[in-house]
């Protein structure tokens, strides 16, 4: 069997949470490689995060477990050194909450080459706030993406 004919076949295969996956497996839910949330342009609601659990101070991009596995801390999107403002990515999070979607959320893991994820599950946008990123001194709106009950 070809390299290409197993990787159509992974590419179909259900997420299951706890599932490792690799580019073309995470491209196929999250569109927008580039981007940590991923807004389909007509719809306005996001559809899926790409988060790594770490301090990112240079670009103020701090996610972070609140509890392992449940609660994650996740910040919005815009670089430094403006403010975050409400653009659709950081609105499309805020309407899956207000809408009660859930999100497709995966880790980027550390070190590989190519790049693997980590399918954590379809997790609630709980709440979202205003913070003071406070090396660069700018406003950021983080989100908590949960575990849904």
């Amino acid at each position: 069997m070809t390299r290409a004919a197993v990787s159509q076949i992974l590419r179909g295969m259900p997420l299951e949470p706890g599932n490792v996956v690799g580019t073309a497996r995470f491209r196929s839910i999250h569109r927008d490689f580039y981007k940590g949330i991923y807004v389909p342009a007509k719809s306005g609601v996001a559809v899926s995060i790409r988060f790594r659990p770490r301090e990112n101070a240079g670009y103020g991009y701090t996610d972070f477990w609140r509890e392992y596995g449940r609660i994650l801390d996740y910040t919005g999107q815009g670089p430094p050194p403006a403010d975050q403002d409400w653009n659709r990515f950081n609105a499309g999070l805020r309407n899956a909450a207000e809408n009660t979607q859930s999100v497709h959320t995966f880790e980027e893991l550390e070190g590989g080459s190519p790049r693997t994820y980590k399918y954590w599950g379809q997790w609630a946008v709980a709440s979202w706030y205003e913070a003071l990123d406070a090396v660069n001194h700018r406003k950021v709106i983080r989100f908590i993406i949960e575990v849904p009950d």
